[in-house]
């Protein structure tokens, strides 16, 4: 048995029989395993007798007649998660050998090449499809000619699948669905604020098979947390959120009982019943979105469609719902972008051009904009959010009003104005907010 590397997530096994005889007959075992998981076949070679029929050239040469062995192979079954042992799905082609064909091994070689392939495994979420190749050659006898049987193990990830979404999202064929588990528990607010800076939606079951699968999925989640929150919610008008349809069947037993009269939020447990709780309770959450409608924005090499690119080789994208600075930031890293940083005047002119459409927002200061700076690394020492001073950055045009020192104290994340100054604001002040992306490459 010999290995030869063919990539740097593929190797080949060859093993190569010689002189054989009868006794090599019989089962030999295909075995896969890498990060993602793992899995096994069987392969079964055969004796089989076929009719002979001499060639022109074997009758003149009046060679030694030969007869041909068929060497057939039992493929298995399907390969499923796990390695678990494929059964025998008998003879291809139908059936086994015939037991009056089993005879004895010519000197022959035998050829079949089938091709096995194992997809959905999706233990963690490489983007790389991990491949597994094994060639098994059998031989008459050394320097015959080598025939073999090559089986191909290919483990995918949601990156080979015709649909694809960010990195971070596992792809369940069998839904259509991207799926991502959050660990970090939150409140179903933030929850769902979550699902949404990430282009996708808080999970709500569409059936009663989807549910089956959450649990397998919600069973990777840390054993203290005992239900994760879903997308349904009554705050808007109390009652039973999901009457009349086939979830109604899913509640626990004596629920939903909208408790204390603060139950207005929905949670999975881990069994797959559900249970109304407080909104304001913490628990982990799964973000869903169909593969159908997920895009790829080209110009900003992203899946966020919201994201509009400009000449300055950036891509922006507006926020006029106003967050703190410190929900502002996170957003733009859930979107796989980052809080804007403005880095010359011609930008700040850009940027103050797009706050100009937003006149009427009714945030509780529209006058500025969340942006990406702030001395809280550093007291009154302003660095942008990649660490750089504002000078390094490339602008640092302050507004000439000065701030009193008492200001200065409580307001420590940055801002730009509608007159294309810098300021600065309370963090905890609901603002607009702006975040950016920098393509990779620009040449397009």
């Amino acid at each position: 048995m010999t290995e030869i590397p063919s990539s740097s997530y593929s190797v080949q096994m060859r093993l190569v029989i010689r002189n054989i005889q009868r006794s090599d007959l019989g089962g030999y075992k295909c075995i896969s395993k890498n990060s993602i998981g793992d899995a096994e076949g069987n392969i079964r070679l055969y004796e089989m007798e076929l009719p002979h029929r001499k060639s022109r050239i074997e009758e003149e040469n009046d060679t030694a007649s030969e007869e041909s062995n068929d060497v057939r192979s039992s493929l298995q079954g399907p390969l499923r998660e796990g390695g678990n042992r494929v059964e025998d799905a008998g003879f291809l082609g139908g059936g086994g050998p015939p037991a009056s064909t089993a005879r004895r091994v010519l000197p022959t070689a035998f050829c079949l090449i089938t091709t096995l392939i194992l997809n959905g495994l999706h233990l963690k979420q490489e983007r790389e499809t991990i491949t597994q190749y094994v060639r098994w050659y059998v031989c008459e006898y050394p320097g015959a000619a080598c025939c073999s049987f090559d089986v191909t193990l290919r483990i995918s990830s949601a990156s080979c699948n015709a649909q694809k979404f960010r990195m971070d999202y596992m792809w369940a064929h069998a839904f259509k669905t991207f799926y991502r588990l959050h660990d970090l528990a939150t409140n179903w607010q933030q929850a769902r604020q979550i699902c949404e800076a990430e282009g996708t939606s808080l999970l709500v079951p569409g059936s009663l098979e989807e549910m089956e699968n959450l649990k397998l999925l919600i069973s990777n989640m840390k054993a203290h947390y005992t239900a994760i929150f879903i997308g349904i919610h009554d705050q808007f008008s109390e009652g039973e959120p999901i009457t009349g349809t086939v979830l109604e069947l899913l509640w626990a037993d004596g629920r939903p009982d909208n408790g204390n009269d603060t139950e207005d939020c929905v949670v999975m447990t881990r069994e797959g019943l559900f249970d109304d709780r407080p909104c304001y309770d913490i628990y982990p959450f799964v973000c869903k979105i169909l593969g159908n409608e997920s895009r790829f924005n080209d110009k900003c090499e992203g899946y966020d469609m919201g994201y509009v690119f400009h000449e300055n080789g950036k891509c922006y994208k507006f926020h006029s719902e106003p967050l703190s600075w410190y929900d502002a930031y996170h957003v733009c890293m859930l979107e796989e972008g980052s809080l804007c940083v403005i880095n010359s005047a011609e930008e700040a002119s850009l940027v103050v051009s797009m706050l100009g459409e937003h006149l009427n927002n009714n945030a509780p200061d529209s006058h500025i904009l969340h942006i990406g700076f702030t001395d809280l690394m550093f007291p009154f020492q302003y660095r942008t959010i990649t660490g750089e001073t504002l000078e390094e950055a490339g602008y640092s045009s302050w507004s000439p009003l000065q701030e009193s020192i008492r200001k200065l104290r409580n307001y420590r994340c940055g801002a730009l104005s509608r007159t294309g100054f810098l300021k600065t604001t309370s963090c905890l002040n609901p603002a607009m907010f702006l975040c950016e992306k920098s393509k990779k490459s620009t040449s397009e």
